[in-house]
Protein backbone atom coordinates (compact mmCIF):
# COMPACT_ATOMS: atom_id res chain seq x y z
CA UNK A 1 0.00 0.00 0.00
CA UNK A 2 2.83 2.40 0.63
CA UNK A 3 4.45 2.20 -2.47
CA UNK A 4 1.20 2.58 -4.56
CA UNK A 5 0.83 6.16 -2.57
CA UNK A 6 4.27 6.79 -3.03
CA UNK A 7 3.82 6.69 -7.07
CA UNK A 8 0.45 8.34 -6.32
CA UNK A 9 2.32 11.33 -4.79
CA UNK A 10 5.02 12.03 -6.78
CA UNK A 11 3.38 13.33 -9.71
CA UNK A 12 1.26 15.87 -7.28
CA UNK A 13 4.69 16.73 -5.58
CA UNK A 14 6.28 17.20 -9.01
CA UNK A 15 3.60 19.37 -10.04
CA UNK A 16 3.25 21.81 -7.21
CA UNK A 17 6.80 22.06 -7.37
CA UNK A 18 6.61 23.24 -11.42
CA UNK A 19 3.96 25.17 -10.18
CA UNK A 20 5.78 27.21 -7.63
CA UNK A 21 8.54 27.52 -10.50
CA UNK A 22 6.51 30.13 -12.61
CA UNK A 23 5.04 32.27 -9.51
CA UNK A 24 4.82 35.30 -9.64
CA UNK A 25 8.50 36.75 -8.55
CA UNK A 26 6.78 39.89 -6.39
CA UNK A 27 5.01 37.49 -4.60
CA UNK A 28 8.19 35.25 -4.16
CA UNK A 29 10.56 38.36 -3.26
CA UNK A 30 7.87 39.09 -0.26
CA UNK A 31 8.84 37.10 2.20
CA UNK A 32 12.67 37.24 4.33
CA UNK A 33 14.57 33.63 5.08
CA UNK A 34 16.84 33.88 8.28
CA UNK A 35 20.22 32.72 6.75
CA UNK A 36 21.46 29.86 8.67
CA UNK A 37 24.51 29.29 5.90
CA UNK A 38 28.34 29.71 6.96
CA UNK A 39 31.41 31.13 4.83
CA UNK A 40 31.44 27.59 3.07
CA UNK A 41 28.26 27.29 2.05
CA UNK A 42 28.20 30.34 0.46
CA UNK A 43 29.76 29.42 -3.54
CA UNK A 44 27.58 26.42 -3.53
CA UNK A 45 24.52 28.88 -3.09
CA UNK A 46 26.03 31.50 -5.77
CA UNK A 47 26.12 28.60 -7.96
CA UNK A 48 22.63 27.04 -7.29
CA UNK A 49 21.30 31.12 -8.13
CA UNK A 50 23.80 31.07 -11.57
CA UNK A 51 22.06 27.83 -12.57
CA UNK A 52 18.44 29.25 -11.89
CA UNK A 53 19.68 32.36 -14.08
CA UNK A 54 20.87 29.86 -16.64
CA UNK A 55 17.21 27.90 -16.81
CA UNK A 56 15.59 31.12 -16.92
CA UNK A 57 17.25 32.57 -19.48
CA UNK A 58 17.10 29.73 -21.42
CA UNK A 59 13.08 28.94 -20.43
CA UNK A 60 13.14 33.12 -21.92
CA UNK A 61 14.80 31.96 -24.99
CA UNK A 62 11.99 29.65 -25.68
CA UNK A 63 9.50 31.79 -25.19
CA UNK A 64 10.48 34.51 -27.48
CA UNK A 65 11.76 31.52 -30.31
CA UNK A 66 7.77 31.04 -29.64
CA UNK A 67 6.76 34.44 -29.94
CA UNK A 68 8.91 34.96 -33.24
CA UNK A 69 7.46 31.87 -34.70
CA UNK A 70 3.99 33.40 -33.87
CA UNK A 71 4.73 36.94 -35.26
CA UNK A 72 5.79 35.06 -39.03
CA UNK A 73 2.32 33.17 -38.99
CA UNK A 74 0.04 36.19 -38.47
CA UNK A 75 1.92 37.76 -41.31
CA UNK A 76 -0.06 35.02 -43.43
CA UNK A 77 -3.22 36.75 -45.80
CA UNK A 78 -4.61 33.34 -45.56
CA UNK A 79 -5.49 32.99 -42.34
CA UNK A 80 -9.29 32.65 -41.35
CA UNK A 81 -10.36 35.65 -38.60
CA UNK A 82 -10.49 33.01 -36.19
CA UNK A 83 -7.13 31.56 -36.18
CA UNK A 84 -5.89 35.05 -36.34
CA UNK A 85 -7.92 35.80 -33.37
CA UNK A 86 -6.43 32.80 -31.48
CA UNK A 87 -2.71 33.24 -32.45
CA UNK A 88 -3.16 36.74 -30.88
CA UNK A 89 -4.44 35.77 -28.21
CA UNK A 90 -1.58 33.09 -28.04
CA UNK A 91 1.35 35.92 -28.50
CA UNK A 92 -0.29 38.03 -26.24
CA UNK A 93 0.18 35.11 -23.41
CA UNK A 94 3.39 34.33 -24.69
CA UNK A 95 4.05 38.34 -24.12
CA UNK A 96 3.04 38.27 -20.59
CA UNK A 97 4.89 34.99 -19.83
CA UNK A 98 8.26 36.83 -21.06
CA UNK A 99 7.41 39.96 -19.16
CA UNK A 100 7.35 37.61 -15.75
CA UNK A 101 10.14 35.68 -16.95
CA UNK A 102 12.51 39.09 -17.23
CA UNK A 103 11.08 39.96 -13.45
CA UNK A 104 12.58 36.67 -12.35
CA UNK A 105 15.83 37.17 -14.26
CA UNK A 106 15.74 40.72 -12.69
CA UNK A 107 15.10 39.50 -9.49
CA UNK A 108 18.01 36.38 -9.40
CA UNK A 109 20.48 38.71 -11.06
CA UNK A 110 20.16 41.47 -8.55
CA UNK A 111 20.92 38.90 -5.64
CA UNK A 112 24.22 37.48 -7.14
CA UNK A 113 25.32 41.33 -7.82
CA UNK A 114 24.68 42.24 -4.22
CA UNK A 115 25.66 38.70 -2.78
CA UNK A 116 22.37 38.17 -1.27
CA UNK A 117 21.84 34.77 -2.48
CA UNK A 118 22.51 32.72 0.12
CA UNK A 119 18.71 31.06 0.14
Amino acid sequence: MRNRMGRVLAPVVGLSSVACLFAVPVQAATFTVKSTTDATETPLQAQWCEQDLQDWRQRRDVVDYQIADIDARLKDSNLTEADRKALEDQNRKLKQERNGIDEWIKWIFERLIHGVCDV
